[in-house]
């Protein structure tokens, strides 16, 4: 009986191939858990991107399945700055596939999929020799697919070009060059495969097996043939379109790839080799136990440190936002308490000294003041207690530094006259983040907690989403550009993905089903909370839809195709408010690419940028707010009158009476249908009224918003 068979998948493309890889992760990493189920190991080579990397290798590990990042390169014909059109040899581009062997080389591949986008994008983000020998260090290269250079250059009997790419490929790779070999029964692979095995016989390079798998199971090839034609918009009866030759690209198992490459012909070699390189990358992504936040450090008055500057801003802040109680009487009072001589000067003079101050006398202090959950009434000595609690558990969870690029962004803003939200969500009950100008909302006033905000018991990165007018938030961003660096800082990217009512539309073009009837078929998918159903859900409850499934075969099979590509990826776009703003340049950590007016965007969403510790902000464009800036306008310009809106009344009659009548056309948060309706059954009498319903209308309170009323 011979020795069990050893492989491991080493080219595999996943739903981050947008509109050509049909793998979905989940369904992928399962496959492979059980046809591989000793030592599990598995790459990604997504097409020109790292877009799924962080997301795979978390899943990836959760599963027990070793990780090996890597991607299918574009390699330019000649130079990543030509502008040809055409591939291969018509001098566009080629395949070339990498994989990381360690954390160097995954910077590498970072910094090679970003040149990409970033210098080389024609057509395909491409690369060329010329940086991938920049970049080569923990790089194994496989020669690629009938696509790479070597392949068509033999298919085009050009043995002399090939031989020389060779070469020149061993000259950057050294003994991390591989010969790839592929067999899907096609004619163009044996003759190449042939050629390939004398190269490596000659010149004494390991083969190694793979499969360029496209989705996960053989019987996914007819979703994936409709995938394709989604891309390229034509239908099944287009002869010219595009599509893969034959339903052999997926995930084989290790007899299945055997048997495309016969011992007899192959041995064992092509097998072996894909564990051993399996075995050689061991990349340590900086995420879960290993992630360690990464804020930038803040540009700080000389002799202060983070968190004495925070200090500072917070207790200056504290004069403002409460003169009647926070005074400079009650400062040189609190020097006494600390047995400190106050300095000459006014109240912010007395917030410096104050700020320098040692943190053991602070916590002395904080023992002898009123306790914070028996505090009934704000006093000066309450509101310096709330601020140095706040002040001790931002301190001791590592974030000064947090609070202090935010208020800098903000504060520059309304420096400017830029519109800025008084603030949003959980950040709304810090004192702190009230006193020194991030929030416009005295927490106190309103009975916020802190701890919605930062627990000490939950360490995670404060969440900050601040309001810009949407005419400037782009001003704002490239001050954070110009005060971190170009190379720190990028807009987040995300993915839109086929839900069920689009996939259904998508695949029904396809098929050639006019445009009129599938939008009637999908207007049976039931809408909940805004989202339609999954299709999976929406044929076992909506009878309409097995019935048209069960009268038209065609139909049957549109919907069956399109429950297969229903949460796919469709297209790579930008974050509507994230922001990431790092301490060294991004591309030691984050692949980049551009969007559509060039400016840096991460190739990693929301979820991967925080799962690597980086800084990740939310400005958002709020055209409400350049709504607001136009009223002030025509206020002054028709009425002569200078509107403050910080100093508007909260308890205005005629504003209350106007909303009972559900009048909120352009109110944020209170003008859609449903809200308008609600408004009118509350007639909100005082501004509680409305906290409490914009809390209470989302998906789960909504239905207790009858009894509230």
């Amino acid at each position: 009986m011979g020795r069990k068979l050893r492989f491991a998948h080493l080219h595999q493309h996943t739903q981050y191939s947008l509109l050509d890889g049909a793998a979905k992760l989940s369904d992928l990493l399962q496959w492979v858990k059980e046809t591989t189920p000793e030592d599990p190991a598995l790459a990604i080579t997504d097409h020109g991107n790292l877009f799924g990397a962080v997301e795979f290798y978390k899943k990836a590990t959760e599963m027990g399945i070793k990780p090996i990042l890597g991607y299918e390169a574009y390699v330019a014909a000649e130079s990543r700055f030509d502008r040809k059109r055409g591939k291969g040899l018509d001098g566009g581009y080629f395949h070339l596939t990498l994989l990381a062997k360690d954390f160097r080389g995954y910077q590498n591949l970072v910094r090679l999929a970003s040149r990409a986008y970033l210098e080389g994008f024609y057509e395909k983000p491409r690369i060329d020799r010329e940086i991938l020998k920049e970049h080569a260090e923990g790089l194994i290269a496989l020669s690629g697919c009938l696509g790479a250079e070597i392949p068509q250059f033999i298919l085009q009997d050009r043995l002399d070009l090939a031989e020389a790419r060779l070469e020149e490929y061993l000259s950057i790779f050294g003994d991390r060059f591989f010969i790839e070999i592929q067999n899907h029964g096609l004619p163009e692979q044996r003759k190449v495969n042939e050629v390939l095995k004398e190269f490596a016989r000659r010149y004494g390079l390991g083969l190694v097996a793979t499969n360029d798998g496209h989705y996960v199971k053989r019987e996914d090839a007819r979703a994936h043939e409709v995938l394709l034609a989604i891309q390229s918009k034509t239908t099944l009866d287009d002869p010219e379109r595009w599509r893969f030759p034959c339903d052999e690209f997926y995930v084989k198992t290790p007899e299945e790839m055997r048997a495309m490459l016969p011992e007899a012909e192959w041995g064992d070699e092509p097998f072996d080799n894909t564990v051993e390189i399996a075995r050689l990358c061991n990349v340590d992504l900086p995420i879960g136990d290993r992630m360690v936040y990464r804020i930038p450090r803040f540009p700080l008055p000389e002799g202060r440190t983070e968190a004495q500057y925070l200090m500072e801003l917070t207790f200056k802040g504290l004069l403002k936002r409460y003169p009647d109680r926070i005074t400079e009487g009650f400062y040189r009072e609190v020097y006494r308490l600390l047995g400190r001589i106050p300095p000459h000067g006014d109240g912010e003079a007395l917030a410096e000294g104050l700020a320098q101050v040692e943190r053991e006398a602070w916590e002395g202090l904080a023992g002898r003041l009123p306790p914070l959950e028996a505090v009934r009434e704000w006093t000066a000595e309450a509101i310096l207690h709330r601020a140095l609690y706040e002040l001790s558990v931002i301190e001791r969870m590592g974030f000064p530094g947090y609070f202090l690029i935010v208020q800098d962004y903000i504060n520059w803003a309304k420096g400017r006259g830029i519109s800025v939200g008084p603030g949003r969500g959980s950040a709304a009950g810090s004192l702190v983040a009230y006193a020194v100008g991030i929030t416009n909302i005295d927490p106190l006033r309103f009975g916020l907690l802190f701890e919605r905000f930062l627990n000490p018991e939950r360490v995670s990165m404060p969440d900050i989403d601040t309001d810009f007018s949407d005419r400037e938030r782009d001003r704002v961003i490239q001050y954070v550009r110009e005060r971190y660096g170009e190379d720190k800082v990028a807009q987040i990217g995300t993915f839109g993905s086929l839900a069920s009512k689009a996939a259904l539309k998508d695949v029904a073009r396809v098929y050639g089903i006019p445009h009129k009837r599938a939008e009637e078929l999908a207007k049976l998918i039931p809408v909940q909370f805004g989202k339609p159903k999954p299709l999976q859900e929406a044929v076992q409850v909506v009878p309409e839809l097995r019935a048209e499934m069960e009268k038209d075969e065609r139909v049957r099979q549109v919907i069956e195709v399109a429950m297969r590509l229903e949460g796919l990826n469709r297209h790579a776009s930008v974050h509507a408010a994230g922001v990431v703003i790092a301490a060294e340049p991004l591309t030691d950590l984050v692949p980049l690419m551009r969007d559509q007016e060039g400016r840096p965007v991460t190739q990693y969403d929301m979820g991967a940028v925080e799962a690597l510790g980086l800084l990740k902000m939310d400005f958002l464009g709020l055209r409400t707010l350049t709504f607001l800036d136009e009223v002030k306008r025509i206020v002054k310009e028709s009425r002569g009158v200078e509107l403050d809106y910080d100093r508007l009344p909260l308890d205005d009659p005629k504003t209350f009476a106007l909303l009972s009548r559900g009048e909120t056309k352009g109110v944020f948060q209170l003008e859609s249908g449903g809200m308008m309706a609600t408004v009118r059954g509350l007639k909100p009498r005082r501004v509680e009224d409305i906290i409490a319903l914009v809390s209470l209308y989302r998906p789960g309170p909504m239905e207790h918003i009858p009894t509230y009323i």
